[in-house]
């Protein structure tokens, strides 16, 4: 089925653009997720994530879907509270964010200067704890920016993630308080860079650390790689035609053909809430389907996070891999975040230079027909390295 190009509605800044002069003042407007500080900011940080119609979507007026947020939040407040004091009491989010901009900007310093710009000054959305947009905002118009290039730290599109930023973006600009600073601004935005030489460079780096450092009992050929994505309800991603299932699995068949072909690998899709079906293998249910099957040597990527939150270091390290232990599996491991890696930081601070002579509007290719693929019960399909002729592995439950 051929796709099609479609361009996510956006206002009028992001629909014209002046290439910056030597005068330009010059910004870059980084956006993540976010998370709880400590303790007491947990529950405020549940209650702006389940009151986002683009993650939660319910066929009910906005003040309903607000206090359906505040009470899902103070329900799971508990429990939440718990998971993060297991990884030192809130998020690291913030903390690694800010280090990654901090490295891109003292990248980016002379690269710009040597291009006859000033050094570009840095900012942070979070999308559901500080600091805000608005927060973000407020210092891009102080520090009279002229030229803003927008940077999800979401290498892959997804319109939970990206698509939510943009579109609060969008409103916010909109709003007669900053039509002042939507009229004065030159805006370009990155979208994704789920394909990026750069990005599968890094992934596969912290793949290559694993098999070398870690123990395992099998030849590097024998080795299972297991990309544990962060899923989302299966019919949202169908009524959306969300390209982000394709992304991912785009992401990881690039990856493995140009770095390790001969390995067999899987994607599995984690953190599901709710009694929605989501998509599907769950990562949760890998451990038993792999002892199942007789396998050990796995390796776990967390394919779509840039930096170790919540889910990583506690759902990735403290539930699934304990758990392949309780089955028995032996060899069991996961690869680092990318964090501060090099060649991420590489790629961001390429994708920002792309910017100074191309801008980019955000286009996405929303697949005419979006198929995700069907596996058995619990995992997928293992994409074996004789794929090429034909077998491929199934495992039921």
């Amino acid at each position: 089925m051929p796709k099609i190009l479609k361009t996510i509605p956006l206002l009028k800044p992001f629909q014209s653009y002046d290439l910056p002069t030597p005068d330009a003042k010059i910004g870059i407007l980084f956006f993540n997720l976010g998370g709880p500080d400590d303790q007491a900011s947990v529950q405020p940080f549940l209650q702006n994530l389940f009151k986002d119609n683009d993650i939660i979507q319910l066929p009910v007026p906005q003040w309903v879907q607000n206090l359906f947020a505040w009470r899902v939040s103070r329900k799971r407040k508990k429990e939440a509270q718990e998971n993060y004091a297991k990884i030192g009491g809130g998020s690291p989010i913030l903390r690694l964010t800010q280090e990654q901009m901090q490295l891109v900007q003292a990248q980016l310093t002379p690269a710009f200067q040597a291009k006859g710009f000033a050094p570009p000054k840095t900012y942070l959305a979070m999308r559901y704890w500080h600091p805000f947009l608005e927060e973000a905002l407020a210092q891009i118009q102080a520090d009279g920016i002229t030229h803003l290039m927008l940077m999800p730290l979401y290498p892959h599109y997804c319109l939970a993630t990206t698509g939510s930023s943009l579109r609060e973006f969008s409103q916010l600009l909109s709003q007669s308080k900053w039509r002042p600073l939507a009229d004065s601004l030159n805006i370009a935005t990155v979208c994704s860079y789920y394909k990026e030489p750069r990005f599968l460079e890094a992934v596969a780096s912290t793949l290559q650390k694993a098999f070398d450092e870690k123990r395992w009992n099998a030849p590097l050929e024998d080795r299972h790689v297991v990309f544990s994505a962060h899923g989302i309800p299966k019919d949202y991603a169908h009524k959306n035609k969300d390209p982000y299932p394709t992304q991912i699995r785009e992401s990881c068949e690039l990856l493995m053909q140009q770095y390790f072909p001969h390995n067999s690998w899987e994607i599995c899709w984690q953190s599901r809430v709710g009694p929605l079906e989501w998509l599907k293998p769950y990562t949760e249910d890998l451990a038993e389907t792999l002892a199942q099957a007789g396998r050990d040597n796995v390796l776990m990527v967390p394919i779509s996070f840039v930096s170790d939150h919540i889910e990583t270091l506690f759902e990735m390290d403290m539930l699934y891999v304990p758990v392949g232990a309780k089955y028995g599996l032996e060899h069991w491991h996961r690869a680092e975040s990318l964090n501060e890696h090099p060649v991420f930081i590489d790629l961001l601070s390429e994708l920002c230079l792309r910017l100074l002579d191309s801008p980019l509007l955000c286009k996405v290719q929303f697949p005419e027909d979006l198929t995700i693929p069907k596996a058995p019960k619990v995992c997928a399909t293992l994409h074996s390295r004789n794929a090429s002729a034909g077998q491929k592995y199934e495992r039921v439950r």
